[in-house]
């Protein structure tokens, strides 16, 4: 038997709930030298006295007393460990020959060799198999409540027909692409020591091993024929524009042009601050393509070739652009992109080398990359010094705006307020001076910008706020994507249930982008609300129960890292969206995304070796098409 602590260990690694009492199966309550367990396959509870880290008596729950007994239960875990993810008892899970049922527990029967695993499914269905079957299963991703399967029906098989018989075009397309790409190689992109030196000086910051193993692969794939296809996650602040400034360096010493393009003006100028900063000094003509900068003879200096390095928004993806000698695209958080922008995207992409920044991935991209469609790289090791930024949920009250305010304030910061609503920024602001009336900062310059503002008024309010000229600034989330200052460290999200999960986390990451300690606050309601009754029955609820949930899923990520966790959870909150048009969500949805990507790389397998295309190995070691 384990000792006291193994057994409180292990109970907690795997899927058993700390409770004060203990009401079901899979609950622990840990009452000094007694542990009080309800085994997952117990119809009652178990009473473990130690004496120290020796298990001296064991004890079951018999009516309203306790009996003892001579062995110890068998503590089985509360959740499978498949190869694909976890899956707690409860949760969906997918066969590939039964179809999608719901976890039940494991159970081991007696005089059997292994446990089984429990799947329940519609009409009261139960299947069990042995533990060594587990590598078939798969957690279902995809709609929150999906469609249960019968055991033994021609439904399921019905249903992966279906979805095989529709993959066979969308492979088809696939391997249009990829052909497209192997027909466009390019002379090899050489490294530059005396540019990348150069650039490498000015960071002021040593690599993180993250983007050093993802920088020397990204220049393994510049050294080969074919263009480079690959997509950076990395959580908000954890160095995606470091790897991608380094390895435009290496494109444009080879003498190839550079598009860099982002989805909004604040993020495109914030960008070009960067570069034009760090490429100072090196034989660069840098060009910007946004609605704040002079767009004159740019699209003119990208055909004729006297631009190297554009930085622009979607404007710069007019069909209009030409560019003389284009060697790498690095496109910042495309899932924001519209659907024409995504088509010239992919009108792009073939001819040269790619490279998509992203925090959080939303389904779409995501289960291209899971697919192994496409290279899939991850920044998950914070920079030296960051501290995870800590969130609060709360009902909004002047109370705690107040505080948040004032605490930021006191020490020197400066503060962002957020709703998504533009007529209401002007309420929000005349609040905000009411609220700092009595306190030391009522003369405080509270500014304001959004998206509908003249482009001149725009860059003088962020400007100013950036300058520490204004240290309150009320926004929409048009500041969730490009600006960057480092003495904002407060985050207040007004109406944050009217978010979406990707936004929610993109705006925390405009805070506690250095070593001190940051705050992300998300109301429920705004100042219109300050007076809601919330216990008045007659009222509608601020928040439904998917933006609870999104909130909910903010408060459980808050470490360093957690955007890629949060992608998972996006997908498994809103669904996961149309892989390859509206016609693929429903076959998407109907077996789950794991499956589906599975299913999509067996037919993409399938019509290669038909059709002679071979399989290549990429730098990193991958088996791409």
């Amino acid at each position: 038997m384990l000792t006291r602590s193994e057994t409180v260990a292990y109970l907690r690694s795997h899927g058993y709930v700390d409770r004060a009492e203990v009401l079901q199966p899979a609950d622990v309550a840990v009452l000094g030298d007694t542990l009080v367990v309800w085994p997952t396959t117990s119809e009652a509870p178990y009473r473990l006295h130690f004496f120290g880290e020796a298990l001296e008596r064991i004890e079951r729950q018999a009516g309203y007393g306790w009996e003892a007994v001579a062995e110890a239960p068998d503590l089985l875990p509360n959740h499978l460990e498949t190869p694909n993810g976890k899956v707690h008892t409860g949760e969906y899970l997918v066969h590939p020959v039964h179809g999608i049922g719901i976890f039940q527990g494991i159970e081991r029967r007696q005089g059997s060799e292994e446990p089984d695993i429990l799947i329940s499914y519609a009409g009261g269905d139960l299947l069990r198999i042995p533990e060594s079957r587990v590598p078939l299963l798969m957690p279902y991703l995809g709609s929150r409540q999906p469609k249960l399967t019968r055991l033994h029906s021609v439904a399921w098989r019905n249903t992966l027909q279906r979805v095989q018989r529709d993959l066979i075009g969308v492979a088809r397309t696939l391997l249009k692409g990829f052909l497209k790409r192997q027909k466009a190689n390019r002379a090899p992109w050489i490294p530059a020591p005396e540019w990348e030196a150069t650039v490498a000086r000015g960071a002021g910051f040593t690599l993180t091993p993250d983007q050093a193993s993802v920088l020397e692969l990204i220049g393994a794939e510049l050294a080969m024929p074919e263009p480079m296809d690959r997509l950076l996650v990395g959580d908000v602040g954890f160095g995606k524009t470091e790897v991608a400034l380094r390895a435009a360096v290496r494109v444009l010493a080879g003498g190839g042009q550079v598009l860099v393009v982002a989805p909004t003006t604040l993020l495109a100028e914030q960008h070009a601050r960067v570069f034009e900063e760090r490429l100072q000094g090196l034989p660069v003509r840098i060009g910007r393509y946004s609605r704040l900068a002079k767009r004159g003879g740019v699209l003119q200096g990208l055909a004729d070739g006297s631009l190297d390095l554009v930085i622009g928004t979607h404007r710069l993806l007019s069909p209009e652009l030409t560019c003389k000698r284009l060697g790498l695209l690095v496109i910042d958080e495309e899932q924001r992109f519209g659907v024409k922008q995504k088509e010239r995207l992919r009108q792009i992409r073939p001819t040269c080398d790619t490279l998509a920044l992203s925090a959080t991935p939303i389904p779409r991209t995501l289960a291209l990359s899971l697919g192994g469609i496409r290279g899939l790289s991850q920044l998950q090791q914070p920079p030296e010094g960051r501290l995870a930024v800590r969130t609060e949920v709360e009902h909004y009250h002047d109370g705690f705006v107040r505080k948040a305010l004032v605490a930021e304030l006191g020490r020197g910061g400066q503060v962002f307020v957020v709703h998504p609503r533009v007529g209401m920024l002007g309420p929000v602001q005349a609040r905000l001076h009411k609220l700092l009336q009595e306190t030391p900062f009522a003369g405080v310059q509270i500014g304001m910008v959004h998206g509908q503002q003249p482009a001149e008024v725009l860059q003088k309010g962020m400007e100013a706020f950036m300058a520490g000229e204004t240290r309150v600034l009320v926004a929409t989330n048009l500041v969730g994507h490009g600006l960057d200052c480092p003495e904002a460290n407060t985050l207040i999200v007004l109406r944050s249930e009217r978010f979406g999960l990707a936004d929610l986390h993109q705006l925390r990451g405009r805070v506690g982008r250095r070593s001190t300690q940051a705050h992300a606050l998300f109301c429920i309601g705004s100042v219109e609300h300050a007076d809601y009754n919330l216990d008045d029955p007659d009222l509608p609820p601020l928040a439904t129960q998917a933006a609870r949930a999104r909130l909910q899923a903010l408060e459980e990520h808050q470490a360093l890292g957690s955007g890629w966790q949060l992608a998972v959870r996006d997908l498994e909150l809103r669904g996961s969206g149309n892989l390859l048009g509206v016609e693929q969500h429903g076959n998407l949805e109907s077996v789950g995304l794991l499956l589906y990507t599975q299913l999509l790389s067996e037919e993409l397998g399938k019509q290669a070796q038909q059709a002679g295309i071979p399989l290549y190995l990429t730098a990193s070691g991958e088996t791409r098409l």
